[in-house]
């Protein structure tokens, strides 16, 4: 196992450089036990492993997580997409169309 892969408790793991800002050590708690809920529905939890009582996580754990975090959006945001009805474009009527049909319309109800 490399060494840069050495386990960390929840307080070095919140403050790793492995995220992007330092979050509480309690965050990195629930990112492991309820874990989150991505957009597609799907519960992803952070790896951890209990030595002695304690917790400790790898940072090959958090990439790991945050990757998984990340796909399950992006399938998320692709489903969506994909149901998403884009709206039929119209032609525009032009300004003597517009004026043709404005003379049908009062034809129409001079003669009811």
């Amino acid at each position: 196992m490399p060494q840069d892969d050495a386990p960390l408790t929840l307080s070095e793991a919140a403050r790793s450089s492995h995220l992007p800002r330092p979050v509480a050590p309690s965050t990195i708690f629930r990112w492991h036990r309820p874990g989150i809920l991505a957009a597609n529905g799907q519960r992803v939890r952070l790896r951890a492993e209990r030595y002695g009582g304690r917790l400790y996580v790898r940072p090959s754990a958090i990439r790991d997580f945050a990757t998984r975090l990340a796909d399950a959006d992006a399938a998320a945001d692709a489903e969506v997409e994909a149901r998403q009805v884009r709206p039929l474009s119209t032609p525009t009527p032009s300004e003597d169309d517009r004026h043709r049909r404005l003379a049908t319309a009062r034809d129409q109800l001079a003669q009811a």
